[in-house]
């Protein structure tokens, strides 16, 4: 079966040219100025907010992302000495990463994970303290305990860190290690913000905090 298409003949298709093109001419006329109102509008718009932005600051330093793998150092957990008291001390940017800056801090501050740090080597010391009590039979005479090693000391941090440790929770996953019955922790690789990059932002900054 043949489909018949019947179309409309033009008497002159020259003309009805001219005539379509006249009234695209009038619609683009009649849209244009709406289509520039609305990309203006949005324009203001974003460009608002990232002022806003860039007005109020940003509330934390930019730090690269890396991989890294957690491996066991013995230094750290050693009893203090000179050694792994300088290997602590290290971690630590110069005033103990006191810093100011005019968004993030305009009174003198420092980040809560130097805070952290500093009580995870608090325990450190309080736990060879009565470590070395213990076992060399000394009696308990908590005036002759350093202040970062006294009970007091170690209760607030103990609690600092389940805090800090529940307020970002690191979800690595670590698998069953079956000779074990459990996990070390270590060979596993985390995703972590770098820690040279935050001592180096806060190094930059802590000049002010001393004025």
């Amino acid at each position: 079966m043949t489909l018949n298409h019947h179309y409309s003949a033009l008497e002159d298709p020259d003309s009805e040219s001219k005539h379509s093109l006249e009234l695209t001419e009038k619609r683009y006329t009649r849209i244009l100025p709406i289509v520039l109102a609305v990309l203006v509008a949005v324009s203001c718009f974003f460009l608002g907010r990232i002022s806003v932005r860039e007005s109020q600051g940003r509330r934390e330093p930019e730090l690269r992302s890396i991989h890294r793998v957690f491996k066991h150092d013995r230094l750290f957990g050693s009893a203090p000495s000179l050694e792994s008291d300088k290997a602590w001390l290290d971690l630590f940017p110069s005033d103990a990463g006191f810093f100011k800056h005019p968004t993030i801090a305009p009174k003198r501050s420092t980040f809560s994970t130097f805070h952290q740090l500093h009580c995870l080597d608090g325990i450190r010391h309080g736990y060879y303290k009565m470590y070395e009590i213990a076992t060399s039979g000394q009696r308990y005479n908590e005036s002759e305990v350093p202040m970062m090693a006294s009970p007091a000391h170690i209760r607030h941090c103990i609690d600092l860190l389940r805090q800090a440790l529940m307020c970002r929770p690191d979800l690595t996953v670590e698998v069953e290690e079956e000779d074990l019955g459990g996990v070390r922790g270590f060979g596993t690789a985390h995703e972590c913000s770098s820690w040279d990059d935050l001592v180096k932002w806060t190094t930059e900054w802590q000049d002010l905090a001393s004025e």
